[in-house]
């Protein structure tokens, strides 16, 4: 488990989501402001650092929270767990997401902070349905990596 969510979880898909996270910012968030002489962009290495940021906390309620009660997150058997599952993974990957906005709000150029919002109604809405369909995430995704 420390493998996949470190070695995989934490460099593959972390460089991924930097990148796109850095096309995101420099593309749609930027300031037009004409005051500032040169053209500034968002630099990888700091995409980066900004998801090693936000991973800590999202490894602490997705990873660690879980690990510690499995026998009450691992299981489809009643709505609590996977309620209790569901929950969990949702308030981490929605602080992954307020973590991450925040570190890019925080440089002089980049403006429109008021759609950081908009990436917690999807979030949202898929751990209700799935909740709804009684579908428990966190044992889906130990399913995937370890075949029970």
């Amino acid at each position: 488990i420390f493998f996949i969510q470190s070695f995989v979880m934490l460099f593959t898909f972390g460089l991924c989501f930097a990148f796109i996270n850095k096309v995101i910012i420099d593309k749609y968030f930027k300031s037009n402001d004409m005051s500032i002489n040169k053209e500034q962009n968002v630099e990888y290495v700091y995409a980066f650092d900004i998801h090693c940021n936000a991973f800590v906390p999202m490894y602490f309620f997705c990873g660690i929270i879980p690990f510690f009660i499995l026998p009450i997150t691992k299981g489809y058997t009643s709505y609590i767990q996977v309620i209790i599952s569901n929950c969990l993974q949702c308030v981490g990957v929605m602080y992954y997401c307020y973590v991450t906005f925040m570190g890019y709000f925080s440089l002089p150029f980049v403006r429109k902070n008021k759609y950081v919002t908009l990436a917690v109604w999807p979030i949202l809405v898929f751990y209700i349905i799935v909740t709804i369909m009684k579908v428990n995430v966190y044992s889906t995704i130990l399913h995937w990596f370890f075949v029970d």
